[in-house]
């Protein structure tokens, strides 16, 4: 016979309010989570505390990097003595006019999602793991990963040319940027949902 942990998972039907204090308030946190000596959801604040995996005590180290109260907390994660840094994004409070993936999944307004990023093979890649939860629209929790890889000349040059595929970096290669999705020339819907636009300035 196998001795193998038994994994147990509950879903608590709990309005927004009551989640974001479980992941802000200290005396909340020690009670659901990580038993830290204190912690508050401000941008820049630093907490850490210990956890054991396998017998192996680690010392987690964490920054707040963004925070909208009530909706979303976003913090780095690293362990102390390890290389490499995640970060994690903790969603909460979102409406249920937009659909979670590009097949067009619906979900409803109890949707919670965990999204943890990590760079991988020394920066050159990013792996994303989200955790997804929405009592209302899933029968049960579940999990995604997404990699990407990094191009740019003499830092991570492409191997494999990608054709005919749109989400992909088959433009010119140069430094890692950021956007956003409303900046982006892809559309996914195409008519569907269109960028919303003011007819006049509202200031």
């Amino acid at each position: 016979m196998k001795s193998e942990p038994l994994v147990v998972e509950r879903t608590y039907n709990a309005p927004s309010h009551l989640v974001w204090e479980a992941l802000t308030d200290i005396a909340k946190i020690r009670q659901w989570t990580f038993d830290m000596d204190d912690f508050k959801p401000q941008v820049g604040f630093r907490f850490s505390f210990f956890g054991e995996d396998r017998g192996v005590n680690y010392h987690h180290l964490c920054e707040v990097k963004e925070v909208i109260p009530g909706k979303k907390l976003s913090y780095s994660w690293k362990y102390k003595g390890y290389e490499g840094d995640s970060l994690v994004i903790d969603t909460i409070g979102l409406n249920d006019r937009a659909f979670i993936d590009d097949y067009q999944t619906p979900h409803t307004e109890k949707l919670h999602v965990v999204e943890r990023f990590r760079l991988t093979n020394g920066g050159k890649a990013m792996e994303a793991n989200l955790h997804v939860e929405d009592e209302g629209a899933f029968t049960m929790p579940w999990d995604a990963i997404q990699r990407y890889k990094r191009v740019e000349p003499g830092v991570a040059e492409r191997d494999i040319p990608v054709e005919n595929d749109p989400t992909s970096a088959v433009g010119n290669p140069g430094p890692l940027q950021e956007v956003t999705c409303s900046e982006t020339t892809v559309s996914y819907y195409g008519d569907m949902q269109p960028i919303p636009q003011a007819d006049r300035p509202d200031f």
